[in-house]
């Protein structure tokens, strides 16, 4: 009888056991499921109409701290604000990609920079450097910043002499984010990639030994783009740790709208669309989520045109509204979705070598104003680059801002989204303020093809600067008196 007892005893202990397992491991999944979200002021812009000014304006607030972890850097306004901030005492330490696609980093005369930062106190690594044998990354994709620990800077872009000028002509998304908590994080993972103690890491000074300093004049330049700022949540998703199961979690969540941006997606992944990204976004499709793409197809021409034709397939064979590249821009370059009042913000491109074997930093943002912010432009965008196919019903609508129309393709049904106000050129003395669209009512739906015209209120150039206006007239006043008195004298 006590051997029973003992033998049950011993198997309702085992059975404790292993259900406390079993539990714990249920909770570490479900862990694993939840994203953590920190607190945070989020600032989101868009390239190319910021030429990096929310960048640089936010380097140029710092006080202690400076580290920037990047595929490419090469804009001089960029370097020449991180040496003055160096200068002043803010510590600048940079992790840079050894070996980016086609372009070798100690030929581009901007690279002598570094030189000239290190000179003043700074710390410029490069992982993955020519000859390296053991990389932990096949790339060190990423585009973001850590300021002072408490902000941090994410794009989908590369900090190039393009991105950062007029000239450009990507379509990228990017994101200011002050959060002291979410800034540990992402310090956490820079100072993990940055260290030299790795065996793919080096020191600037040890792969490029003998690259004399820059002697150009340095300078930079910020336009005046402006952000609005927002509270919202933030969750950081960073391959090699959660960035898959982040990104599917997130599509799997979509009750409302799924927009995707992204500058490729995997033949394997849409000629198998099995446990992928793609896989993802068509079966919220097919369960009546309101999904819908933007896909980069500004490197087909008309012998080879693979992107386009992905379009093509994608309206003729599926629920997802696709479209290629805005007539507005060159290159989709973005990597980015919005996900009901979620937004996706990163360097992370939909191929397998991005996902599996790059190192990419993405942050998911919870805020209605940032994801209807990015919504915005991203329906722009399919409507500008929209290619019909699938028996997708839509109609032409043409916005008239004087002598010049934009016509953007709609989605029949859709809500007709204006772009940004016109301006109307200074004629004469008078000015223009935008009064509103003419034809347009609040809540149009596009229906039809229809016309919009930009309707203009006139004020004169005087009355928008009256006090150039009294000075004139104190001028005229003075210039009077003076030519009066001068008469009186010279006639006596």
């Amino acid at each position: 009888m006590d051997c029973f007892r003992k033998t049950i005893t011993i198997i309702v202990v085992l059975a404790l056991i292993l259900s406390s397992i079993a539990v714990i491991s249920q909770s570490d999944n479900a862990d694993a499921m939840e994203p953590t979200y920190y607190d945070a002021e989020v600032s989101p812009f868009t390239f190319p109409e910021c030429e990096g000014s929310p960048i640089l304006n936010t380097f140029k607030q710092a006080d202690k701290t400076i580290d920037i972890s990047v595929y490419l850097l090469t804009s001089v306004h960029v370097l020449s604000l991180l040496l003055e901030k160096q200068s002043q005492g803010v510590n600048v330490r940079i992790l840079i990609e050894g070996q980016p696609v086609e372009f070798d980093i100690g030929t581009y005369e901007g690279t002598k920079i570094f030189r000239n930062l290190i000179d003043k106190g700074g710390d410029v690594h490069i992982i993955n450097y020519a000859g390296c044998t053991s990389q932990a990354y096949a790339n060190l994709h990423n585009k973001y910043a850590v300021i002072d620990t408490e902000t941090v800077i994410i794009t989908s872009e590369n900090w190039t002499a393009s991105n950062f000028s007029t000239t450009s002509e990507n379509r990228g998304w990017g994101a200011v984010i002050r959060s002291t908590e979410y800034a540990q994080y992402m310090e956490t993972v820079f100072n993990n990639d940055f260290d030299e103690s790795r065996d793919d890491v080096k020191k600037f000074t040890e792969v490029y030994p003998d690259l004399t300093p820059y002697t150009k004049e340095l300078s930079y330049k910020i336009g005046s783009y402006t952000t609005n700022t927002y509270n919202a949540k933030v969750s950081p998703a960073v391959t090699f740790e959660n960035a898959s199961i982040q990104l599917e979690t997130l599509v799997s969540s979509a009750n409302i709208r799924l927009y995707v941006e992204q500058l490729n997606i995997s033949d394997s992944f849409m000629d198998t669309p099995v446990n992928n990204p793609y896989a993802w976004i068509l079966a919220k499709a097919e369960s009546g989520i309101d999904s819908r793409l933007v896909l980069n197809t500004y490197y087909d021409t008309p012998e080879s045109h693979s992107s386009t034709d992905k379009v093509k397939s994608i309206n003729d064979n599926t629920p997802i509204i696709a479209s290629g590249s805005p007539q507005t821009y060159s290159l989709i370059h973005n990597k980015g979705l919005v996900v009901d009042d979620k937004v996706w913000v990163g360097s992370m491109n939909w191929t397998p070598e991005s996902i599996n074997d790059t190192r990419e930093t993405n942050v998911i943002i919870m805020s209605q104003e940032v994801s209807d912010f990015y919504a915005r432009a991203f329906i722009l965008d399919l409507y500008s680059g929209y290619i019909p196919g699938g028996g997708k019903e839509v109609c032409r609508v043409t916005y008239e801002v004087e002598d010049e129309s934009t016509v953007l393709t709609h989605i029949k049904g859709d809500k007709v989204i204006l772009p940004d106000e016109p301006v109307k050129k200074s004629e004469s003395i008078h000015t223009y303020s935008f009064s509103h669209w003419e034809g347009y009512t609040d809540g149009m739906v596009a229906d039809k093809d229809i016309a919009l015209n930009a309707v203009f209120d006139e004020h004169t150039a005087l009355g928008d600067n009256v006090w150039y206006v009294y000075l004139v007239a104190v001028l005229a006043v003075i210039g009077a008196i003076a030519l009066g008195a001068w008469y009186v004298r010279n006639r006596n």
